[in-house]
């Protein structure tokens, strides 16, 4: 099945345009995704920096707190009044899980304590060597400044606080994460009175308050200055198991964090991840308070699944690809009608070609084609132009073909038909004369003394009386007989249908009476009159002869006899004569006599 030009033309313009829009379609979708990978980044790392600046606030200003409680509490001690500030303190700050005075002197003895959610604050007596390790280092503490510790031990004894915190929302679990601020009391002389004053903060809820304006697909780590992580976002055993571990194992990258080569990092997982959906944009961001003297750091990680980042452009690909496929199919129209518009033309212009090869002269195929004004209307005009051109050719051939056709069967001179043709017509004559048993006669015309008029007047009046004699000779015949030139002076003549010899003889002298009329020719403006004389013999077939051969030798022999009985007259041939003369003379057929006879 041969594929024309309109489907090729077709196919690959659609190809074209479906490559192009899926293509453009592609890179729009992965420029669009970069872009929102990067403003993802950028907005992942803008929250970290404000959850962390908010961290760092919070623990600031605990800090801040253990201070002014501790200056409310120098010599003479003041239990009351630090009871007092902190219950105000508690009000203020949900976070605190509770706020102590502890005597480090005699045992370490909580002399007084405030809880959160208590009205009241309590003198207790009650040891704290569960906290002993915590707060050691702050006995060698100047006052004014301030320790943080992390603490994952509850603290024993504490049903109480256990209840307050179960009815604010916080489990066991999460009061086990909690940070640990001191500071010392001063004495008199400004020296460390070894009584401290220790504000626990709820980490859980610390966390959860400044983490509420992450997106809720979006989970967070704290890590220690080891990197080892002390909350973890996530609920149940997917948090057990995490608590603990070290961040430079969970993620690799985070090791420049956490030594503290580098403030902020953002990283994604997609190379690490065999599935796409379980890629993460994370962000590691490094603490660092400013109020505390242990110089305790922390590292904040902020992850959030690349399924939520890239959601929106999701929706995006799918009306992408909607797009393109409809524009796809769009092209495919558009190419089909382009290449129709082209190819239309073209299938005009060779149907018009087609009709011209058929030999059709009707080019109106190409009319509506040639009055477009692009390169179709172009080549429709000079198609039209090249068929006049090649008709023009044609015709132009057929005429010389036609003239090489006369000159082929014709004398160039006279027009009358040539030695050749006069045989191939006189063979078709002989073969119906045969059938149907006709006759007919053979007169061969020779003129007397043509030689001298051309010595004497030249070529020209040779050339003017030939052709005289040619028309004479046609007007003197029927149409059915045929007039032939032999060459130079002699004609012959076939008379078709004759029934005697009689009737040619008649013919001949009617002939010979054309020929009495002068010949009147004007040669440079001299006016030369001739006279125009023939010898004629005639042979009649079947009576001299069988085929055309004899019949124009025996009538060529006669034309001899008739130039020996003194010229201008006509001769019917005998073949008794002839043959007699035959004897006589010693030969087959009597020689011609000269030139000019």
């Amino acid at each position: 099945m041969r594929v024309g030009i309109t489907y090729r033309l077709s196919a690959v313009l659609a190809i074209f345009a479906v490559l192009a829009s899926g293509l453009t379609g592609y890179y729009a979708f992965t420029d669009n995704r970069r872009l929102l990978l990067l403003h993802s980044e950028k907005n992942s790392q803008a929250s970290v920096q404000l959850i962390g600046q908010q961290l760092l606030d919070a623990l600031n200003s605990t800090a801040r707190d253990a201070r002014f409680l501790a200056s409310q509490a120098n010599p003479p001690l003041n239990t009351e009044r630090v009871l007092q500030t902190a219950r105000s303190l508690m009000q203020i700050h949900p976070e605190y899980l509770h706020i102590s005075l502890i005597d480090a002197r005699h045992g370490w003895r909580e002399s007084a304590r405030i809880i959160r959610e208590e009205t009241k604050p309590q003198k207790t007596g009650q040891s704290v060597t569960s906290m002993r390790n915590h707060l050691q280092p702050v006995l060698h503490l100047k006052p004014g400044q301030v320790f943080l510790a992390e603490d994952f031990i509850r603290e024993p004894n504490c049903e109480e606080c256990e209840g307050k915190a179960a009815a604010a929302g916080t489990t066991g679990e999460q009061r086990q994460m909690s940070f640990l601020v001191s500071t010392p009391v001063a004495r008199e002389g400004g020296m460390n009175s070894q009584i401290l004053v220790a504000i626990r903060i709820d980490l859980a809820f610390l966390v959860r308050n400044i983490g509420a304006s992450l997106p809720p697909t979006s989970r967070f780590y704290i890590a220690d200055n080891e990197g080892n992580l002390i909350y973890v976002s996530q609920s149940g055993d997917e948090k057990a198991d995490l608590e603990g571990e070290s961040l430079q194992t969970l993620f690799p990258t985070a090791r420049a964090v956490v030594e503290g080569n580098q403030d902020v990092l953002v990283y994604n997982d997609m190379l690490r991840q065999q599935s796409p959906e379980d890629s993460r944009l994370i962000v590691f961001k490094r603490l660092q308070p400013t109020d505390f003297s242990n110089g305790r750091s922390f590292t904040l990680v902020v992850f959030e699944p690349l399924s939520a980042v890239f959601q929106d452009i999701q929706i995006l690909w799918e009306n992408m690809w909607l797009l393109v496929f409809s524009f796809s199919f769009l092209a495919i129209i558009l190419a089909w009608l382009v290449s129709q518009a082209i190819t239309n033309p073209l299938a005009r212009i060779l149907a018009s070609v087609q009709r011209f090869t058929a030999g059709e002269k009707d080019s109106e195929i190409l009319v509506s084609v040639r009055k477009r004004s692009d390169e179709i209307g172009a080549l429709a005009v000079c198609v039209e132009e090249m068929q006049d051109q090649i008709r023009s050719q044609l015709v132009a051939l057929e005429k010389n073909h036609q003239a090489m056709q006369h000159m082929a069967h014709h004398d160039s001179l006279t027009g009358l038909a040539n030695r050749l043709t006069f045989f191939s017509l006189v063979e078709n004559v002989i073969a119906q004369a045969r059938r149907h048993g006709n006759k007919f006669a053979i007169l061969f015309v020779d003129l007397d003394r043509f030689k001298e008029v051309n010595d004497k007047y030249g070529h020209f009046v040779g050339d003017q009386l030939l052709l005289t004699v040619a028309s004479r000779l046609r007007e003197g015949v029927r149409e059915s007989d045929i007039v032939a030139r032999l060459g130079g002076d002699e004609f012959i003549i076939m008379l078709n249908a004759i029934h005697s010899g009689v009737e040619a003889v008649l013919v001949g002298k009617k002939l010979l009476q054309r020929f009495n009329e002068p010949l009147t020719i004007e040669e440079e403006g001299k006016v030369i009159e001739l006279a125009i004389h023939a010898s004629i013999g005639i042979s009649l077939y079947p009576d001299h002869g069988k085929t055309l051969q004899e019949l124009v030798d025996i009538a060529d022999e006669a034309m001899y006899v008739s130039k020996s009985m003194g010229r201008n007259t006509c001769t019917l041939a005998n073949l008794e004569e002839l043959a007699s003369r035959d004897a006589t003379s010693g030969i087959g057929k009597k020689p011609r006599l000269a030139d000019g006879d």
